[in-house]
């Protein structure tokens, strides 16, 4: 598992992308990250691709951008992400208009889930929702 720190964070203060893809965090290690994610604030993108990160860690991921300007581009592919973790998304981008490109594809979603993803992003010129 791992920890971050906040002063970690605020010395990424200018970082643009992070990638931390093949980690396996987990849940836990995505909830740590999204507490200290508002502290990247030039963040644009953002690769959790195969963390292991499923609902929880999703969830958190979501909260944290709902309503932040922090992080454009967002891969989750490869996790263990299900319809919860997928509404908690859904939620999210009904208000965050910031998200451009939320990848999602290789997890654990159902047909409804990715219905409600869709419609949180209906009428969204150019928003690449990837399934």
């Amino acid at each position: 598992m791992c920890r971050f720190r906040e002063t970690t964070f605020e010395l990424l203060g200018g970082v643009t992308e992070l990638n931390f893809n093949l980690l396996n965090w987990g849940d836990d290690g995505a909830v740590q990250l999204a507490v200290v994610l508002p502290l990247c604030a030039k963040l644009t993108r953002l690769d959790l691709m195969d963390t292991q990160l499923g609902d929880k860690g999703a969830a958190a991921l979501a909260g944290a951008i709902k309503g932040s300007g922090v992080v454009k581009k967002l891969a989750l592919n490869g996790n263990h992400i299900g319809d919860a973790g997928a509404a908690a998304f859904a939620d999210a981008l009904r208000v965050n208009g910031a998200l451009t490109e939320l990848a999602l594809r290789i997890n654990q979603i159902g047909e409804d889930a990715k219905s409600k993803l869709q419609e949180a992003v209906q009428g969204r010129s150019g928003f690449d929702l990837g399934l």
